[in-house]
C-alpha cells in the first residue's frame, strides 16, 4: 500500500463512532485481525466462543467487546484503546460506544483524535445518532472524518445505495461545519475494502480503509500553533539531594502542547504576565536546544520567577489573555440538568478553578441542525454557555488551539465529569 512522501512511522490516533448494531466492533476486530495485530491466543479463543455459539466463522467482534456487559449484550460500553501498526504508521484506536447513552464516552475517545471512523449501516442510512456523531467530530474539531458505509453486502453491493448514503452524510458535515469528510463502501464482516480493495465493488475507485488511514496527512497543527507548555510539576532537586551541581536548579517540567520553542525565546508565564526568556531545555539529563511538541521537558528560565503547577509558558510575542468570561460549546454528559447558576469546577490543563454558568444562549438541535433558545441542558445536549471564573486563566479559541480551548466541568461535590467544553474566544484587538 502506498504512502505520501515523509509520512512513515508517523502515529495516527482515530477513535471509531456508529450507531447500535451497525457492525463497530466487527469492523475494528477486522482491522485488527487483517494487520496481523491478535495474538494467537487471543484469536483462538474468539474461534472456540464462535463456534459454541454455532457460528461457522470467527466472530471478530469478540476481539474488541472485552467487557463482561459487553459480551452479553453485544454493545460496546466503554472506550477501549487498541494499538496496532502497519509497515508504514502506527496507530493508536478509541474504540467508542454507539448507544446515545454513552455519547459521552464518545467525545472521550474524539477529543483527541486525529480521525473519526463513523460508520452507517448501508440499509438505514444517516440516523440521529450519526448526526449526534458528526456534530462531536466538527464540536471537537477532528481534522478527518471517514465514513465507513457497512454492511455494503446486505444491499447486494449498490453503488445507488452507497451514492445516496454518500450524498446524506456529506450534506450534513457540510451543514455542521465538518472540513473533511470521505465515505468507503465497506463489509466488516466479509473484508471488503477494510484492508484490501474488494473486487464486488468495481464502481468504488477509491481506497480501502487502512489505505486511506495510512496516506492522511499527519496532525501538524501542535507543532504550527504558537508555543505553549502548560507546568505539570516544579523540579527542584536540592530540596532531596546534597549534589552540588544542581543546588541551584529550578526547572518547569510538562508537556508542549503545542509549537516550538528554543533557547533564548522570549516568553511569558500565565495568569502573571510576567515575561522572561528560556534559559535551557532538558530532556532528562540532556540539554536540547529547541523542544517540540509533543515532547515532554523541562524549562529553565532566565529570571527567578513565581512559576507553579498549572501556569501556562507561552511565546511572548503571540500569548492568549486570561480571562475570567468564557463563553463556550459544551457537551452535556450527567443525567441531571445543566441550569444557569450552576456551581462547579472547570479544569483547564493542569489547573482547576470554580465557576459559574452565568447563562445557557442555546442548543443544537440534532434533527435540523440549527440552534435553539434554551434555558437549561439535558443528558448528550450540545448548547453555548457563558461562566465566569473566580480566577483569570489563559482560555484560547478551541478553533484556534484545541488543546489551549478544551476544558472540562467537574462536580465540585463528587469529582465526576459533567461536560466537555470547547471554548469561543474573540482575539483581543493589536
Amino acid at each position: 500500500m502506498g504512502t505520501i512522501a515523509g509520512e512513515a512511522n508517523t502515529l495516527l490516533r482515530l477513535a471509531t463512532a456508529g450507531s447500535v448494531d451497525d457492525g463497530k466492533s466487527t469492523l475494528v476486530g477486522r482491522l485488527l485481525h487483517d494487520t496481523k495485530s491478535v495474538l494467537s491466543d487471543q484469536l483462538a479463543a474468539v474461534e472456540r466462543v464462535s463456534r459454541e455459539r454455532g457460528l461457522t466463522t470467527a466472530d471478530l467482534a469478540l476481539l474488541t467487546d472485552g467487557l463482561r456487559a459487553e459480551r452479553e449484550q453485544g454493545i460496546t460500553i466503554d472506550v477501549a484503546y487498541r494499538y496496532f501498526a502497519t509497515a508504514t504508521r502506527s496507530f493508536v484506536l478509541a474504540d467508542c460506544p454507539g448507544h446515545v447513552q454513552y455519547t459521552r464516552n464518545t467525545v472521550t475517545g474524539a477529543s483527541t483524535a486525529d480521525v473519526i471512523v463513523l460508520l452507517v449501516d448501508a440499509r438505514k442510512g444517516v440516523l440521529e445518532q450519526t448526526r449526534r456523531h458528526l456534530a462531536v467530530a466538527a464540536l471537537l474539531r477532528v481534522p478527518h472524518v471517514v465514513v465507513a458505509v457497512n454492511k455494503i453486502d446486505l444491499v447486494d453491493f449498490s453503488e445507488s445505495v452507497f451514492r445516496r448514503v454518500e450524498t446524506d452524510v456529506r450534506a450534513v458535515a457540510q451543514e455542521l461545519g465538518v472540513g473533511d469528510a470521505r465515505a468507503i463502501p465497506v463489509s466488516a464482516l466479509g473484508g471488503d475494502n477494510v484492508v484490501e480493495r474488494s473486487a464486488r465493488t468495481p464502481w468504488y475507485d477509491g481506497p480501502a480503509l487502512l489505505e486511506l488511514l495510512e496516506t492522511l496527512p499527519p496532525p501538524v497543527e501542535g507543532v504550527t500553533a504558537p508555543f505553549r507548555l502548560p507546568v505539570q510539576v516544579v523540579i527542584r532537586p536540592q530540596r532531596a539531594s546534597h549534589d552540588e551541581t544542581h543546588h541551584d536548579y529550578r526547572g518547569y517540567a510538562g508537556q508542549v502542547a503545542s509549537g516550538v520553542v528554543r533557547v533564548g525565546d522570549e516568553v511569558v508565564v500565565l495568569p502573571s504576565g510576567l515575561r522572561t526568556t528560556v534559559a535551557g531545555i532538558d530532556l532528562g539529563e540532556r540539554p536540547l536546544e529547541e523542544a517540540v511538541a509533543p515532547q515532554s521537558v523541562t524549562l529553565r528560565l532566565t529570571d527567578d520567577l513565581d512559576v507553579s503547577r498549572g501556569d501556562v509558558i507561552a511565546a511572548a510575542g503571540d500569548a492568549p489573555r486570561a480571562t475570567q468570561d468564557v463563553e463556550a460549546l459544551v457537551c452535556w454528559l450527567a443525567d441531571g440538568p445543566l441550569r444557569p447558576g450552576a456551581r462547579l469546577l472547570l479544569k483547564h490543563g493542569a489547573r482547576t478553578v470554580q465557576a459559574i454558568v452565568t447563562a445557557i444562549d442555546a442548543r443544537l438541535d440534532l434533527d435540523d441542525l440549527h440552534s435553539l433558545p434554551a434555558e437549561s441542558l439535558s443528558l448528550n445536549d450540545i448548547g453555548r454557555v457563558r461562566l465566569r471564573l473566580a480566577q483569570p486563566l489563559p482560555v484560547e479559541d478551541y478553533a484556534r488551539n484545541r488543546r489551549g480551548g478544551a476544558f472540562l466541568l467537574i462536580d465540585p461535590h463528587e469529582g465526576a465529569t459533567l461536560a466537555a467544553g470547547m471554548a469561543t474566544v474573540e482575539r483581543p484587538p493589536t
